[in-house]
């Protein structure tokens, strides 16, 4: 019975070891996401708003006039196990301009 405990407590102590996202900001959709993904999943003229919130969720940011709508999703993260200061900051965002019809115009995404 003692051996089991043991065994239970090490394997609790060693689920704190694996790496995680620490003092995360924004749009958690953003993490993983890669540049393929997204040209697969955002096409011109195809996309609709309800696609990208099914995808994304709300936008973090709205921008409105009369020529056309931009959503703005951002994401910032830091790997708490990293010891590169540059490689432990994580950076994403992605910007979507919508045509008149609700239809994709535009994106852009940077790290």
């Amino acid at each position: 019975m003692l051996k089991k405990v043991g065994v239970m407590i090490l394997a609790l102590a060693l689920c704190g070891c694996v790496p995680s996202m620490m003092n995360e900001r924004g749009s958690r959709s953003l993490a993983n996401v890669t540049p393929e993904q997204l040209n697969a999943k955002l096409i011109k003229g195809v996309t609709t708003k309800s696609d990208v919130e099914r995808m994304f969720g709300e936008p973090d940011s709205i921008h409105q006039d009369s020529l056309m709508d931009s959503w703005m999703y951002s994401y910032q993260g830091q790997n708490a196990f990293s010891l590169d200061y540059y490689k432990s900051h994580v950076h994403k965002h992605l910007s979507i301009m919508w045509d008149k019809n609700g239809k994709l115009s535009s994106w852009n995404y940077g790290e």
